[in-house]
């Protein structure tokens, strides 16, 4: 018990926020419809980072996202499950910029989208997911995109980290706790002579 609980002390969840716009250096393939969308392979992460992606995630490196169209879309959210939606990161070459360590350590796992807002020449949807660390060391943790769509070919992607432990975490911690407190109150004191 005490080297899961050790383990779980040095693991952490997600926190904080980062910014995602199209590759400036390459021609975009992005579209979108009333219920559908479909992004650029490869997109720039850009400066605004916070929280965890601030110290892992380089500015301007590369995050390679899903290219398949997601559709069926509609104002109430819809069940979708694609695993590494996207991933970060890569090194821009460009740029001259590195990747996370190793190349695409991160990704983020879609399990929902909504579209919130469609006028024919813009349109954005919210995402709900989990962000998994290859390395394991970060937590699987809840997150969310705003995905807004200027135009047909330009889009800005603002990722959310919701650092909200899962059940099991919070009963791993209970139960040590618990155990710590029974072990402190059935200890024997020594004998003194």
């Amino acid at each position: 018990m005490g080297l899961a609980l050790s383990s779980l002390a040095h693991a952490q969840f997600f926190t904080g926020t980062m910014t995602i716009v199209v590759n400036p250096f390459a021609v975009s393939t992005s579209s979108f419809t009333s219920s559908s969308f479909s992004l650029n392979q490869i997109n720039l992460v850009t400066a605004n980072e916070t929280g965890t992606f601030a110290s892992l995630v380089p500015a301007l490196s590369n995050l390679t996202a899903y290219t398949g169209t997601v559709s069926g879309l509609s104002p109430s959210p819809v069940a979708e499950s694609i695993s590494n939606f996207f991933v970060f990161s890569t090194p821009n070459t460009t740029l001259a910029t590195s990747g996370t360590t190793p190349n695409n350590r991160f990704g983020f796992n879609l399990t929902s989208v909504t579209q919130t807002a469609y006028t024919g020449a813009t349109a954005s949807f919210f995402a709900t997911g989990t962000l998994t660390d290859s390395l394991g060391s970060f937590f699987t943790t809840p997150a969310q995109f705003d995905l807004a769509y200027s135009s047909q070919g330009g889009y800005t992607i603002a990722v959310t980290a919701e650092a909200v432990p899962e059940p099991s975490t919070w009963a791993m911690l209970l139960g040590g706790v618990c155990l710590m407190v029974w072990w402190r109150t059935h200890k024997k004191e020594p004998r003194r002579i």
